[in-house]
């Protein structure tokens, strides 16, 4: 079971988020606000972290160059499906910047899946 921080600021694709995640058998915190989620990861451990890109306040990528080496390995950048973006060119970016990965919304759950499971080899 992992301990999973899902931070989206879009509350329908969160819930969605969380409800496959538990139903895995995941312990979820959702956070709707990027100032509280920062604060969070500084008193609380979480084997992943799912980041909105587009989150108001800290966007994904301000959010990587932010949080300490160790956290940003441990982070999934999620992307609106309405982003402009390719996945591979927002993929690439959050990898440069330290991130586990990207993924695009809606998002896959054998997908969400995998990248729960690729956490216990960090």
């Amino acid at each position: 079971m992992a301990n999973i921080l899902i931070m989206n600021q879009r509350v329908i694709e969160s819930k969605t988020l969380r409800v496959i995640l538990e139903k895995s058998g995941h312990q979820v915190t959702e956070i709707n606000d990027s100032t509280k989620g920062i604060e969070i990861i500084q008193s609380r451990v979480f084997d992943l972290i799912m980041y909105d890109i587009t989150m108001q306040g800290t966007d994904g990528f301000k959010f990587l160059e932010i949080v300490p080496k160790a956290l940003r390995k441990r982070t999934v950048i999620v992307s609106p499906e309405t982003s402009i973006a390719p996945l591979g060119i927002i993929e690439q970016l959050a990898r440069c910047k330290g991130a586990m990965g990207a993924l695009k919304q809606p998002i896959n759950s054998t997908e969400l899946l995998q990248f729960v499971e690729n956490i216990s080899v960090l």
